[in-house]
């Protein structure tokens, strides 16, 4: 009895310590990871744009990931709440993601939202949700809007000086370059527009706006000319005659109603009285006499003082002895005028009757069309004379009547 009550006491205690030994071995077994095991170190979010916060049409946005150790599932992202998919797995604990925005038509303006799913090592863990508030550095910022057309740019004829005001809008920050020398303005080329600006001559202002995105709006341009002779513009210099004493006729502008002007009675070289067999002849013969140099010095005293294309056409017939005809036939040389667009007078009604009677015609029918030529410089006026001056080799080609063009029209071509 005494025997089996040692046994009994010794298997208790066998027992007991073999307990003992699997607590041991549990307590020295390595733990397994948990949730907490697997933490945050940064996520970053950058653009392929040139200003890597944001992202128009067409650019990649690039998701950088970095946890502690590697969770037992690859991590998921969802960007804009369009569906999860999974990131790439680019070393320890390192996964990105990226994605073109031409590819998803239901992105928003405005900041790019995103949420990645991150779970534990071993399966049982919570999952921790990522978001833009867990950024290191800045977010990327979504823009398909492109500016609106710059304003302030609509093409005129002014008097002494033109001043260009330029503006835009858009959902973000913008800014309008320009150009004044006939180049094509870019985000990269022209200058950026900051306050209002002037100038004299004859120039063509191109303009684009471009937002921080590097949305772009259209190229808009405008030709502004000059109108002659006004408020301190550019007019033409009066020629002097020294041959020809100053005639009375341009202070009357009567003397296209009569055939024979005062002016030219007393020529500085009249006929001499020495050739008897000359039978006497009538005031406009004795016209006929002056050369053709002072004869184009009257005509030029006359534009000197303004006088208009059909006032000199007629003192021009009469002074050479031959009928009033045409301005287009007797005075292309008395082009003394610069003209453009809005330009009015005389002078563009003789324009129109030279290019249309030259084949370059103003309009087939109705008002600047043969035999219908208007005063008024406009839109079919210019794209007639940048007709002759393309086929006459003029540059530039803009449609400008300028020294250049009176001068080839001058030469007869």
């Amino acid at each position: 009895m005494k025997a089996l009550s040692v046994r009994t006491l010794d298997a208790s205690i066998f027992g007991l310590l073999a307990v003992a030994a699997i607590l041991l071995s549990f307590s020295l077994m390595p733990r397994t990871a948990s949730a907490a095991a697997v933490t945050l170190t940064s996520v970053t979010a950058t653009s392929s744009n040139t200003s890597a916060a944001w992202a128009k049409q067409g650019d990649s946005v690039n998701y950088q990931l970095t946890l502690s150790a590697d969770p037992l599932i690859i991590p998921q992202i969802n960007i804009f709440s369009l569906g999860s998919t999974t990131m790439t797995k680019t070393g320890t604990g390192t996964y990105t993601y990226s994605t073109t925005t031409n590819s998803i038509n239901a992105w928003s303006q405005g900041a790019v939202t995103f949420q990645i799913s991150v779970g534990g090592t071993t399966g049982a863990e919570a999952t921790t949700t990522v978001t833009q508030a867990s950024l290191t550095g800045s977010n990327v910022t979504y823009d398909s809007i492109a500016p609106t057309n710059p304003t302030g740019i609509s093409g005129l004829v002014f008097r002494s000086t033109a001043t260009i005001s330029l503006a835009s809008t858009d959902t973000n920050t913008v800014t309008v370059y320009y150009t004044t020398d006939g180049s094509t303005p870019s985000c990269t080329h022209g200058t950026a527009y900051s306050s209002a600006f002037s100038f004299t001559n004859s120039t063509t202002v191109s303009a684009i706006a471009c937002d921080a995105a590097g949305n772009t709006s259209a190229v808009v341009s405008a030709l502004y000319s000059p109108v002659q002779g006004g408020n301190g513009a550019p007019a033409p210099a009066a020629t002097p005659a020294p041959a020809v004493t100053t005639p009375a006729a341009p202070a009357t502008p009567a003397v296209p109603a009569t055939t024979t002007p005062a002016a030219p009675a007393t020529p500085a070289t009249p006929a001499t009285p020495a050739t008897p067999a000359t039978p006497a002849a009538p005031a406009a013969s004795s016209a006929k006499a002056l050369s053709s140099s002072q004869v184009q010095s009257i005509l030029d005293v006359l534009a000197a003082f303004n006088a208009d294309a059909s006032t000199i056409a007629m003192v021009k017939a009469s002074l050479e002895g031959t009928a009033a005809g045409s301005v287009t036939s007797v005075a292309v040389h008395a082009f003394k005028k610069d003209l453009a667009m809005g330009s009015i007078g005389s002078d563009v009604k003789a324009l129109q009757q030279y290019l249309n009677s030259h084949g370059y015609s103003i309009s087939a029918s109705g008002a600047g069309s043969l035999g219908n030529e208007t005063e008024t410089f406009g839109a079919a006026t210019r794209a007639a004379l940048i007709k002759y001056q393309k086929a006459k080799g003029i540059t530039p080609a803009t449609g400008y009547f300028g020294p250049k063009t009176r001068a080839a029209i001058d030469a007869g071509q």
